[in-house]
């Protein structure tokens, strides 16, 4: 007989995916909002990259009970696109 794991509460969720985050060094941890409701997770803030995106979304899906993550995270690269800097008068 095997046993039945409880769900994971909301509060440790949220925990987990933080820890990780801070453990990560492609992602700035205080940029990205996480939010739990139950089993579901709500990422948003702005990250520097798609890899800085991506991140969060692997953290949470790799939390414990987590069965829904929702990605709100907008990418904003701290420099103009190449082309469109603007020149000194």
């Amino acid at each position: 007989m095997s046993a039945v794991k409880p769900r994971a509460e909301p509060t440790e969720i949220w925990k987990k995916i933080r820890e990780a985050l801070k453990r990560d060094a492609e992602v700035d941890a205080n940029r990205v909002l996480v939010e739990t409701n139950g089993i579901e997770v709500i990422r948003s803030g702005t990250v520097r990259s798609r890899l800085e995106r991506h991140e969060p979304e692997r953290a949470a899906c790799s939390a414990p009970g987590v069965t829904w993550v929702e990605d709100r995270n907008i990418v904003a690269h701290p420099w103009p696109p190449r082309g469109l800097a603007t020149s000194p008068s």
